[in-house]
């Protein structure tokens, strides 16, 4: 699984999980311009900028998928998918193991201390 957390890990499980008429996808929203570079030195942060902003989406660019699927009418009633750029895609093979997304939601479970009478499954 990439490092921005392409994937779909859980997904399947939630949407097994929803309540009538509430949906569950997962999105990647892209490579987006941030205050990430905010401690680089001034001069070097100018120079990096100038070339992150030629290739990476701004935070408006970048809202478009998760706004697409908020409020389009055609994703009414879709769940358990996976979006990039405003479409529906494959997501890589790892994040649709059940069994390892199985294992990343007992250890979420476990991590937040969830109670047995707030679990879904």
């Amino acid at each position: 699984m990439g490092a921005c957390g392409k994937g779909t890990l859980g997904t399947p499980d939630l949407n097994d999980a929803t309540l009538d008429g509430v949906t569950s996808n997962c999105l990647h929203p892209g490579a987006i311009v941030t205050g990430i570079c905010r401690h680089v030195p001034s001069g070097l942060r100018q120079v990096l900028l100038f070339f992150l902003r030629m290739v990476l989406k701004d935070a408006v660019e970048g809202a478009q998928t998760t706004l697409y699927l908020a409020v389009s009418e055609q994703m009414e009633g879709v769940t358990g998918k996976y979006f990039a750029e405003c479409k529906e895609v494959t997501p890589s093979a790892k994040t649709r193991d059940e069994g390892l997304a199985r294992k990343l939601w007992e250890k979420s479970e476990e991590i937040v201390k969830l109670k047995p009478q707030e679990r879904f499954f």
